[in-house]
């Protein structure tokens, strides 16, 4: 048995170390922008934006030029000729005037919140075609070229300094676009390799990518400690380098491996199915999958039933060795037998049955999927939850100055606070997946393993409707929190935020493995997110009426962001009409 094999436990365990600290350390690091924003005010960024501003207020504009050496600061006993209110502070290796205040005004916040649109519909609208991406040319190519625009962007980032802010442009959306790469090309592994855990992993999976945020607020603590962040990308980004190389090059395997456990999983399901409605033997299992795949599905039924069933391996042995004796007694003429597949359908040929079984079981066209209300209702919840998260991360850094009166320091604490938050996403989201993988857990799994391939996709729809519901109400708890102007009451929309946050991608990415084949995840969950990050482009849209007709008050855009994303309620209550009417159906059959 090779390393790189879906029955080594070794390696499945490497895998999931490895995507964890991976999908942690390079994916959704943008989404703590409130803490890289602090970096980027402290540093100046933009700051030739405020002169009109500054003017306007009678005051002068704070510029780099005012800053010490070190040196001096360490070895002078008075530095600097501070005046009431005015302190002396270190960033980034050099000392300069500070007077509790947070530097910048709206135009600067209207540029940075552009650029976190940007970076975010890039985040996004790389998922779609990276899914496609994926499933045609495999996970290794893609990681390749992800990996190099990743590394190219964090080293890009340490150098960009006061006159050259444009550049963070380019470099977030190398960052994401990148990171978008890496991320699902461990979704779609982990949604093939996994078969008895499949929506727990893609669950913790997805909390990685909520808790990667407090990456920036890494590099906001360090800086605080007088670390340049040039430094900081340089280190960071070698640690990446080398997490990189060893996942692409030992732990993603090939394309045509993935290919063959896909087929596996297709032929046990088929197996298992055609079991349960013939109520017959073994030898009308041959017949009906054809010698030629019945000796390695029979194997593989009978390994995984294994631990579920039989008391010894002997046993499991002695079964195997019963079916062949059987299966060899239809070797010579098993090519023109007509077989039934199941109640109310018709006989079918031997020959023809290869090609139904294939459609059957996961190769059904993209575009049907894409046009089912089962799809567009999900999108219909996803456009709207996201939309608001985007708005609160991108406008944060504005309204806490507005509720602290630019009060540095608060600002500064309650950043620091949002991005220990956002941190605990890695433990909301197994939660999900807990809920999807219920049954595992109490020991049904072989007993809905015998169901009809139909039923199975029913029951795994039906646990997704009480996830969607509770986040539903979540979400629109937290709309009304954020839109009440009380400081203390933000920690509450911040732990909100990381809930919702934890809770939609992981029954994005759970859903889209129950209600789909796997052989089309890569590309619906890619779609969902790129159509997703491109209506999110409409919160730059929301930030500037806030600033503007608004005057920085933005109770009234969230109160329309509420009632969009009550619209979502639709989808977990279709979820239910549909689920019963299907359960219905198999009923009546």
């Amino acid at each position: 048995m090779t390393f790189a094999d879906i029955n080594n436990t070794c390696y499945l365990v490497s895998f999931f170390i490895f995507g964890m600290l991976e999908t942690l350390l390079c994916s959704g690091i943008t989404y703590g922008w409130a803490s890289i924003v602090y970096v980027f005010k402290t540093e100046y960024f933009y700051m030739h934006l405020c002169e009109d501003w500054y003017a306007a207020q009678n005051k002068s504009l704070p510029t780099p030029k005012t800053r010490l050496s070190a040196i001096d600061f360490v070895f002078k006993s008075n530095p600097v000729n501070t005046q009431p209110g005015e302190y002396p502070i270190v960033r980034g290796g050099a000392a300069y005037i500070d007077d509790g205040k947070l530097p910048g005004c709206p135009a600067q916040d209207a540029r940075l919140n552009l650029i976190f649109t940007v970076s975010l519909f890039c985040l996004c609208g790389i998922k779609f075609p990276a899914g496609i991406f994926i499933d045609k040319c495999g996970p290794r190519i893609a990681r390749a070229v992800g990996g190099t625009m990743y590394i190219l962007a964090c080293i890009g980032l340490g150098f960009v300094s006061v006159g050259y802010e444009d550049i963070l442009f380019g470099v977030f959306a190398m960052i994401c676009m990148g990171g978008s790469l890496l991320v699902v090309s461990v979704y779609q592994v982990s949604n093939i390799i996994f078969r008895q855990a499949r929506s727990r992993i893609i669950c913790i999976l997805h909390g990685a990518f909520d808790s990667s945020a407090v990456m920036l607020l890494i590099f906001k603590m360090i800086y605080d400690h007088g670390i340049q962040y040039r430094y900081i990308m340089f280190g960071y980004t070698l640690i990446c380098l080398v997490l990189i190389l060893i996942g692409t090059f030992v732990l993603i395997p090939r394309l045509y491996k993935l290919f063959q456990w896909i087929e596996e999983e297709a032929r046990l399901q088929g197996y298992y199915a055609i079991r349960r409605d013939s109520f017959a033997g073994p030898d009308f299992v041959v017949r009906s999958l054809g010698w030629e795949n019945y000796a390695q599905v029979t194997y593989e039924a009978r390994r995984k039933s294994r631990t579920l069933t039989y008391g010894s391996t002997n046993d499991s042995i002695g079964s195997i060795k019963e079916e062949n004796g059987l299966a060899n007694s239809y070797e010579d003429h098993n090519e023109n037998v007509d077989v039934w597949e199941g109640e109310n359908e018709p006989l079918v040929n031997q020959n023809q049955m290869s090609s139904k079984s294939h459609k059957r079981f996961g190769k059904g066209s993209v575009l049907n999927s894409i046009l089912s209300p089962l799809y567009l209702f999900e999108l219909i919840y996803l456009i709207g939850f996201q939309l608001k998260l985007w708005y609160f991360v991108g406008s944060m850094a504005d309204f806490l100055g507005r509720l602290t009166l630019n009060d540095k320091t608060l600002i500064s604490q309650y950043v620091d606070i949002f991005g220990y938050v956002q941190f605990g996403g890695i433990l909301v989201t197994p939660l999900i997946g807990l809920v999807f993988d219920k049954d595992r857990l109490t020991g049904k799994d072989k007993e809905i393993m015998m169901m009809s391939a139909h039923a199975q996709r029913i029951k795994k729809l039906s646990d997704c409707i009480a996830p969607f519901a509770v986040t539903n109400i979540l979400c629109m708890i937290f709309c009304v929190t954020s839109a009440i102007e009380n400081l203390h009451l933000q920690v509450v929309s911040f732990v909100l935020y990381a809930i919702v946050r934890g809770f939609l991608y992981s029954n994005h990415g759970a859903y889209m493995g129950a209600a789909f084949p796997a052989s089309q995840f890569g590309t619906l969950y890619g779609l969902g997110i790129f159509i997703g990050g491109t209506f999110g482009i409409f919160q730059y849209v929301l930030f500037k009426i806030t600033s503007g007709p608004l005057h920085g008050d933005p109770f009234w855009v969230n109160m329309f962001l509420l009632a969009l994303v009550s619209i979502g309620n639709i989808h977990p209550l279709y979820l239910w009409w549909y689920c019963r009417k299907q359960k219905k159906n198999i009923q009546w059959k």
